[in-house]
């Protein structure tokens, strides 16, 4: 944590520690197990033996129940952790049998930090491959439109996913006069902190996407907004990178992310970036805030207590062996 602290601006981001991680499960990803083992006071994190939802799902009006639990089966005696109660109603209509806990986004569990915001610095959030399928996310368009307004602001950084990184998109960044700023890793152990840190630190965030990011920016009491002109994935690879869902589905989330959807129900995102607002109330409300769960009630929620750190690799041993018997 003191490396951390001893970074005061999105200028020293760079300096900011990094560490490879192995991944266990989804429970690892982005450092989030790492993360909730220092709220607790252990010194590493266990097995976690239960599913969290990690970001946050913005189409509540459309909302379905494989938005929260995915596509595939889950065993009925893995509990879920849900951001929100109204996620909790949506899978309880479908007689979920596992048992589900509303505990918030893993954002919300991420420290405050003791730093203050660059006055007039704008973060430009790219839109970002998913690791699934890669995408081309360099959007001239909106690059150009970060350049028209550059000498409105201090500085102007624009944040790219560690899968985007590449020598065509940092250039096309930086010959506009705007700098690179490297974002989330799933694979890096400090990357959530790392998130939050960057969101505290920017005073406006602007992007051509929807996405977790909006909730995390304005939980961290930014000004928010997105750009008319929003960056649209190409279909097919949009299809590619999302099967074993239902095709009506997919059609769906493309929707929620479409301008049609947002400007009806996030219109007051579709501002200039310098008339943005704040609203922390209201990204707390979108990270599930209220929602954190005491250390107690994680440590069961994970299945961090001894006994049922047995009974899961108990259980674990036990569903691989019959995979490998029937697979014979």
């Amino acid at each position: 944590m003191k490396n951390i602290l001893s970074v005061c601006s999105l200028d020293e981001m760079h300096l900011f520690p990094s560490e490879k991680i192995w991944l266990r499960n989804s429970m690892d990803r982005y450092g989030f197990s790492h993360l909730l083992a220092g709220v607790i006071g252990i010194r590493a994190p266990k097995r976690s033996f239960c599913n969290w939802v990690h970001g946050w799902i913005w189409w509540e009006s459309i909302m379905k129940h494989v938005d929260i639990i995915g596509p595939t089966q889950l065993s009925n005696d893995v509990p879920i952790i849900v951001a929100t109660d109204y996620e909790r109603k949506i899978i309880n209509d479908q007689k979920f049998k596992n048992q589900i806990y509303v505990g918030g986004l893993p954002f919300a569990y991420c420290p405050d930090l003791n730093v203050k915001k660059q006055h007039n610095t704008l973060l430009a959030v790219l839109a970002h491959s998913a690791e699934a399928e890669i995408h081309d996310v360099l959007d001239e368009d909106y690059l150009d439109y970060l350049h028209s307004i550059k000498d409105k602001w201090e500085s102007i950084y624009v944040l790219i996913y560690y899968l985007d990184k590449n020598e065509e998109l940092v250039k096309a960044i930086e010959k506009r006069g705007l700098q690179v700023i490297e974002g989330a890793n799933p694979y890096d152990k400090f990357s959530l902190l790392r998130t939050k840190l960057i969101f505290t630190l920017a005073d406006a965030v602007n992007s051509n996407v929807m996405g977790s990011h909006i909730a995390y920016a304005l939980a961290c009491n930014c000004k928010v907004s997105l750009t008319d002109n929003l960056y649209s994935y190409d279909r097919s690879v949009t299809l590619k990178a999302n099967q074993g869902l239902p095709l009506n589905d997919i059609e769906r989330f493309i929707y929620a992310a479409s301008s049609e959807y947002l400007k009806e129900h996030f219109n007051y995102l579709f501002v200039n970036p310098s008339q943005s607002k704040r609203n922390k109330d209201l990204g707390q409300k979108f990270i599930g805030h209220k929602n954190v769960l005491s250390n107690k009630s994680l440590k069961k929620a994970l299945g961090w207590n001894l006994s049922q750190q047995v009974s899961g690799f108990t259980k674990g041993f036990f569903r691989r062996s019959k995979r490998i018997i029937f697979t014979k």
